[in-house]
């Protein structure tokens, strides 16, 4: 096998999904909307010789893609014959193009005056040769038609939810034989059953990760940046749960607050949600989050939930292939539905995998092909990912016999999905398709069983009225207690440039791109002296924060000394900073950011000097052992 087969196969011939992907970027034609009201559309010849006039142009109007019957997902560019609504000859000689209208299909859908809320029009080309038009599919192309909707009639529920006192920090909500358990110590759903069947084993909780990506280990923007601020091990601090009849609706709410700190205990997010139970078994789930002014970036945004293990099958409409923001050519939106164990795909070194977007909703069957469980986002769409492993299992792996089934699935509803870039081999993830952090407000809406109201799935549904309170406003930047820093040495290029306001602006460096927020000093002993403001605190602390990568000669100082001093003349004896490792050691050669932090001894200190002596000489099991090392800091911090 050589390279390019196995980039595209894994070792049992399956195609990896990226393949159709690049069938679709390198298909020999492509068709452009000219005007789509008119129907008015322009065919590209991309050929280098070949007329194309060899194939047909086949066309069907498809007016509501969510009721047609389901297909699985390898098979989204099958068609029925009788379905195709033509065909055109073509003659566009190689690079050449040619403008055509489809009239007759212009005055069909004049004739469907308007739609419901919720349906999709669309229009499918493909491209097939004249010999074998079953054969093979040379080209395919999708639009959604401009279609005059309905206007939406939104639904009132009159919900009898019986909400019982909590007991053992669990509340127990029964209605319309649903039966949802609430842990009030924790702030999410523990379970719900469905006449006696579980459906939900945990959450939905809010989940900022995704196992890394062989790309996302190497890009700037990915897994390096993303453990520095901490997504791989978020800690959700409950602050505040209210439970409220609003009577307006006539439902019970949940009301939770939470603080998202990482492991190095800075605060990452606040968090509100507001969960709202109907009768009818529907449950909204909103969510507001307001990241810290600190945060830069995050790998996704969505909720995440283990769902039970007989949930077999799974239905969709939305792309059925493996999406992603920057990697979405091949999407085809359709109705689908395969056995849930075939939506992860099995690299040989397990990851991320199986997400799909532009997803309207989710359902998931039982084995008597019931449909248990539905999801989506009110007002937009989703993406979503469901697999029999857990995240940290995925990531642990190194290879697919490392993986370990679940006694449930873990489904993902997500909001937003970061780009998977081309770090492995090329550049790291565009900017359009970095997940910048920013206030985020969204809504998931849960339905329980399948009832009378399953069709406002495709109906966006009047939600809650959301408590006024929820409203929250963006956290400012907190002022640095740093008011001067004083240089004995200098910072060495190309690292050298805007040192002062680097160090207390209040934004972390990319530990995956130095010169992205870092000051560098190679080879040599950082010392500086901090004028600080005066506190009536009586306890303060000092941070320093310092990378730590090996492969990059970075590596955390050998010896990091603190002197303190009232009026900037006379210093106390030096003290010496713990480190968390010894970092010439081999088994620290991980990249890694530490964040050095040390009591101030006394309030009335106006003056500290550090000095961070750098790693003399890059030890024996360093690929240029005896080299000099760079010091790299990205933060000091007095609080």
């Amino acid at each position: 096998m050589n390279l390019e087969d196995a980039r595209a196969h894994g070792p049992d011939r399956k195609p990896h999904p990226q393949l159709a992907e690049v069938k679709k970027v390198y298909q020999p034609m492509k068709i452009e909307a000219v005007n789509l009201d008119e129907l008015q559309f322009r065919v590209i010849n991309r050929f280098d010789f070949n007329n194309l006039d060899e194939y047909l142009l086949c066309y069907r109007l498809r007016p509501d893609v969510a009721h047609e019957k389901t297909v699985h997902p390898d098979q989204f560019l099958q068609y029925e014959t009788d379905s195709l609504c033509g065909e055109l000859s073509l003659s566009v000689a190689s690079h050449d193009t040619l403008n055509f209208t489809l009239p007759q299909l212009k005055h069909f859908l004049e004739t469907l005056d308007s739609l419901p809320p919720g349906r999709d029009v669309t229009l499918d080309f493909y491209l097939v040769s004249k010999k074998n038009p079953k054969d093979h599919i040379i080209a395919f192309e999708q639009f959604h038609l401009p279609v005059v909707r309905a206007h939406r009639q939104f639904i009132k529920h009159n919900p009898t939810v019986l909400l019982n006192d909590a007991q053992d920090s669990i509340a127990i909500v029964v209605f319309n034989g649903i039966t949802l358990r609430f842990n009030t110590k924790q702030g999410i759903i523990s379970s719900i059953e469905k006449n006696g069947k579980q459906i939900l084993v945990e959450g939905p909780k809010l989940c900022f990760w995704r196992p890394p990506t062989d790309n996302d280990e190497r890009d700037a923007h990915g897994e390096l940046l993303w453990n520095r601020l901490g997504f791989n091990n978020l800690h959700f601090n409950l602050q505040n749960l209210l439970i409220k009849k609003i009577k307006s609706i006539e439902t019970s709410s949940i009301l939770c607050t939470w603080q998202v700190i990482n492991d190095n205990q800075e605060k990452v997010c606040s968090i509100r949600q507001l969960y709202t139970i109907h009768e009818s078994g529907d449950i909204y789930i909103n969510n507001i989050i307001n990241p810290e002014t600190w945060v830069t970036c995050l790998p996704k945004i969505g909720m995440q939930m283990k769902v039970a293990k007989d949930l077999i099958s799974t239905e969709w409409v939305g792309y059925g292939q493996e999406t992603y923001p920057d990697r979405k050519s091949a999407g085809f939106v359709s109705h689908y539905e395969c056995p849930t164990d075939d939506l992860f795909h099995h690299f040989i070194r397990p990851q991320a995998a199986g997400n799909r977007m532009k997803t309207r909703y989710v359902s998931l069957f039982n084995e008597q092909h019931q449909r248990m469980f539905s999801a989506q986002l009110v007002n937009d769409q989703c993406q979503f990912s469901i697999y029999p492993y857990t995240d940290e299992n995925i990531e642990r792996a190194q290879h697919e016999n490392d993986l370990e089934e679940a006694d449930f699935y873990t489904l993902n509803i997500d909001y937003r999905q970061s780009g998977l870039g081309t770090a492995t081999c090329g550049p790291s993830t565009q900017e359009p398709y970095i997940i910048k952090a920013k206030p985020e407000n969204f809504t998931m809406h849960l339905q329980i069983g399948e009832n009378q109201y399953f069709d406002d799935l495709f109906v966006e549904k009047n939600c809650i009225d959301y408590f006024e309170y929820l409203v929250n406003t963006v956290p400012k930047t907190q002022k640095s207690n740093i008011q001067q820093i004083h240089w004995e040495s200098e910072a060495s290029a190309p690292y050298n440039e805007r040192v002062n306001s680097i160090l207390t602006d209040g934004q972390i460096g990319n530990p995956g791109n130095y010169y992205e927020g870092w000051v560098g000093f190679f080879g040599d002993t950082m010392t500086c002296t901090l004028q600080i403001s005066p506190s009536k605190e009586k306890t303060r602390e000092l941070a320093l924060s310092f990378s730590h990568n090996p492969t990059q000669w970075v590596f955390l100082p050998q010896k990091v000394l603190l002197s303190y001093s009232k009026d900037g003349k006379k210093y106390s004896q030096a003290e010496e900073i713990c480190l968390p490792i010894n970092p010439t050691m081999k088994q620290h050669e991980q990249a890694k950011v530490y964040i050095l932090r040390h009591p101030i001894p006394n309030k009335h200190i106006r003056f500290i000097k550090i000095q961070a002596q750098a790693v003399s000489k890059l030890p024996e099991w360093h690929s240029n052992p005896g080299e000099k090392s760079w010091i790299m800091i990205d933060e000091i911090k007095c609080k």
